[in-house]
């Protein structure tokens, strides 16, 4: 389909003192979809799985977001969730207004989503979330491959095998090549203190506690998502 031309830049930020202005890509026109990768990432990973859905679609504005201190975000001053989300919503103050628009949120990213859905009830028409961190109870089981097919060797560095044996649990050339393609691009884009900032804190209020989200939603995870 037809799409408007990918854009990034600064945005006008909200008035609160020390709110970074995020990285952000676009794409296509129509409806607003924010889209929120997880932690220790960057957007390149979400827009790569992302974009060949939407576009077979029309009539959706894809924003992609490189949450604080990943990608090319700065976040020297972001010393929680709470600012993390104050800095996306500088992005949407930015570029979305007052319209209503669609969330696509990934682990750690779909806290935040939560929590945007919390400040913003009446402007989140639609919700997915995929894999979602739960900052509540404990994670269940270890890490290991379910499924292990075909033969990988000599598609990865032993950096990027590493990885991607760590990380997916169907290993397969097809998985080998998405991971090469979607993650390896973004192996080691980030700052480190300042993601452990983000992730040791907890948002207020707490999502856990909010209220009922009508609004349409999905929810995509699976038993090895540990």
């Amino acid at each position: 389909m037809a799409g408007m031309p990918s854009t990034s830049g600064p945005v006008p930020t909200r008035p609160d003192a020390g709110v970074p202005r995020l990285h952000h890509v676009e794409h296509g026109d129509g409806i607003p979809v924010l889209v929120l990768h997880g932690a220790y990432s960057a957007l390149e990973e979400p827009e790569g799985y992302l974009e060949p859905f939407f576009r077979t679609r029309s009539g959706h504005r894809r924003i992609y977001v490189d949450l604080p201190g990943m990608g090319a975000s700065p976040g020297d001053d972001v010393q929680g969730p709470g600012d993390a989300l104050d800095a996306v919503e500088a992005v949407l103050d930015g570029r979305v207004g007052d319209e209503r628009f669609l969330v696509v949120a990934q682990s750690f990213g779909a806290y935040l989503a939560r929590g945007l859905v919390e400040r913003r009830p009446a402007q989140v028409a639609g919700l997915a979330l995929i894999c979602p961190l739960l900052m509540s109870g404990e994670f269940a089981g270890e890490h290991a491959a379910v499924h292990v097919a075909g033969d990988i060797d000599g598609m990865l560095t032993p950096e990027q095998d590493a990885e991607y044996r760590g990380y997916f649990v169907v290993q397969t050339p097809e998985t080998a090549q998405r991971f090469i393609d979607a993650v390896a691009p973004v192996l080691g884009r980030y700052d480190g203190p300042a993601v452990e900032r983000i992730m040791e804190g907890r948002l207020e209020p707490d999502p856990d506690d909010g209220q009922a989200f009508s609004a349409p939603t999905l929810i995509v995870t699976g038993r090895q998502d540990a």
